[in-house]
């Protein structure tokens, strides 16, 4: 209990434990998971109203803080899933907030273009201020200071830039990663022998696009765990992939994207209101290869089946 493994010697197959006990082993699972990514900002070193959102400590620290000190004016910088969602919650207490994103769009490579400036003109609508193309260089005690040399004010940050995987030191051989992530063959092994990985920090193959994925989930992470344990016993399984789903709430909207719903040349059934946005992507066939569904997603369980299934889509 409360004891780490701090690091593996492959040659020896001795793990070296945070007691500095040593312990000898046949196999090994990392299990490790991933940690917030802070990117070097200048004057965040001694910054106290600076906090990551990751997990329940992170939120706790929040709360305590705007219980204390009372911020009026919140800067979250990030706006994939998790900005959002902690913009959301932010928002709702009464905070006056503003999102500053690196990159020209919201949520990168989850919305089509047209999907984020429905969302973007919805969230600017509720009174949150979105700052796209914007880079923060420099923060102080009441402002940050981006690249372009926007000044806004912030006594309360919370930095919502990714995550990456935990490091464990392993002595006589190197991890091989892709994108950051834990690089694993169809069976949750890694490059080095006698090591499997499952989790947050390993990718898997999307079963719609075939493009490597990080698993962010708990089933997810529970039936990777089942299937390494069957293959260091000695029982090939092979990981089927999964389908990445990206699922949420925020800013009174529900959300769901999967698939490649931007920069495809597919077929696109495409149906915006006032309230929602959908996309469907289909290929020749009809056959569901991704969706995107802002608002309304009464239609995500019979898209995922019809993607998983191979169905083709009925008019």
């Amino acid at each position: 209990r409360d004891t780490k493994i701090l690091k593996l010697d492959i040659a020896n197959k001795v793990a070296t434990l945070s007691d500095k006990q040593q312990v000898c082993y046949e196999k090994a699972l990392l299990a490790i998971g991933v940690r917030p990514f802070v990117p070097p900002i200048a004057g965040l070193k001694h910054a106290e109203h600076v906090f990551t959102f990751h997990d329940l400590l992170d939120t706790e620290k929040i709360q305590n803080f705007i219980k204390f000190f009372r911020p009026k004016n919140v800067v979250v910088i990030g706006a994939g899933l998790t900005g959002l969602e902690c913009a959301d919650a932010l928002w709702r207490l009464g905070l006056q907030v503003s999102i500053v994103e690196c990159g020209p769009q919201l949520l990168g490579k989850l919305v089509d273009s047209a999907g984020a400036a429905f969302l973007k003109n919805h969230i600017e609508q509720l009174g949150v201020k979105i700052e796209l193309n914007a880079c923060v260089s420099e923060i102080d005690t009441q402002n940050i200071i981006c690249d372009s040399g926007k000044i806004l004010p912030a006594d309360l940050i919370i930095i919502a830039t990714g995550v990456r995987p935990n490091h464990l030191e392993i002595q006589g051989g190197e991890l091989k990663y892709l994108d950051h992530y834990v690089s694993v063959d169809c069976h949750l092994q890694t490059n080095l022998p006698d090591i499997w990985a499952a989790g947050d920090l390993i990718v898997v193959p999307d079963l719609l696009t075939g493009r490597p994925t990080p698993t962010c989930s708990w089933p997810d992470a529970m039936f990777q765990g089942n299937l390494a344990a069957a293959n260091m016993a000695g029982f090939a399984k092979a990981f089927p992939g999964l389908l990445s789903v990206a699922k949420s709430h925020f800013f009174s909207k529900e959300f769901v994207s999967f698939g490649q719903v931007v920069d495809n040349i597919s077929l696109n059934q495409i149906n915006q209101t006032v309230d929602s946005y959908q996309k469907i992507v289909l290929n020749e066939e009809k056959i569901v290869q991704a969706a995107l569904l802002i608002g309304d997603i009464s239609a995500f369980s019979d898209l995922k089946r019809a993607a998983l299934f191979k169905l083709a889509l009925k008019s």
